[in-house]
């Protein structure tokens, strides 16, 4: 696809019978500049192979797939996804799968694709991004166009009103950066709000598979007390998701019990988790 003004992609949409549908978050990148942005933080070689989520008409597809060996992208929408696999037909690189990505199973792609890229829709974008940060074979890069509030979310510090579960959960194994703010009028139809490139590389050291599970059920329960001490949340209902010694484990980690969730590093929160492994502590009546 060659970058246009908005009425040559309101042409291309008419010709398929598609108005654009808020509802999921259709918002059409149209700024080449932006598009190279995306790409050139992926850092991609001959070798690598890339999954996308909401292609559209394809602006980043086509410089992905120059910059690497082959790529999967799933579209929601039947018609772009006909269109997408009618306009790089004799490219064997691209295979197109019609589907929503949070039904298809974006896991059964991740074992062969090993960097993700996307300009993801507005309305599912967050729960994209959880999908793949706790997969057992989440990306080894991710880049990607988000709301800049998600962004902001994503990159938070502890301490901050922007740091929450989302930001805990991805920079638990990616460290995450701010690339580019991106103006509403490089999408059409115009969002309401800015949006923003994010690049996340994972960590050399990431969560050992046999207590991860651990971290997300620990985070998601204190998280739904995030106003509460730590040290006092064993006296709260549903509990059961604690441990007994959960102030001197709060201590060992070197969390102090009358810090809140939100002022807790995302290290100190692994290093909870890590020593919860293996104790079999039931699931919060919550989770």
């Amino acid at each position: 696809m060659t970058f246009t003004r908005p009425s040559e992609v309101r042409r291309l949409l008419d010709g398929m019978g598609i108005v654009p549908s808020r509802a999921l978050g259709q918002n059409f990148l149209i700024d080449g500049n932006i598009a190279r942005i995306i790409v050139e933080s992926a850092h991609l070689s001959g070798s690598d192979h890339v999954l996308e989520v909401g292609p559209g008409l394809g602006a980043l597809t086509e410089l992905i797939a120059g910059s690497c060996a082959g790529m999967v992208v799933i579209e929601k929408d039947d018609r772009l996804a006909r269109h997408l696999s009618e306009t790089f037909s004799g490219d064997p690189r691209i295979e197109v799968v019609a589907g929503d990505a949070l039904l298809v199973g974006i896991e059964r792609f991740l074992g062969r694709c090993d960097v993700f890229v996307s300009n993801l829709p507005y309305r599912s974008g967050s729960r994209i991004l959880v999908e793949l940060a706790r997969s057992d074979h989440r990306p080894r890069r991710m880049v990607v166009t988000v709301q800049k509030e998600v962004a902001e979310r994503l990159a938070a510090a502890p301490g901050t009103g922007d740091y929450g579960l989302l930001g805990v959960w991805v920079q638990a194994d990616y460290v995450v950066s701010v690339q580019k703010i991106v103006s509403p009028s490089c999408f059409w139809p115009k969002p309401e709000v800015e949006s923003a490139v994010v690049a996340m590389e994972r960590k050399p050291q990431a969560m050992s598979g046999c207590w991860r599970e651990e971290f997300y059920r620990l985070t998601k329960h204190v998280f739904e007390y995030r106003r509460k001490q730590l040290g006092g949340l064993a006296r709260k209902k549903g509990s059961a998701v604690l441990p007994a010694d959960w102030v001197e484990r709060l201590q060992a980690a070197g969390i102090a019990p009358a810090a809140r969730a939100g002022e807790v590093a995302v290290d100190h929160w692994v290093e909870l988790a890590r020593s919860f492994a293996g104790l079999g502590l039931p699931h919060s009546p919550q989770s």
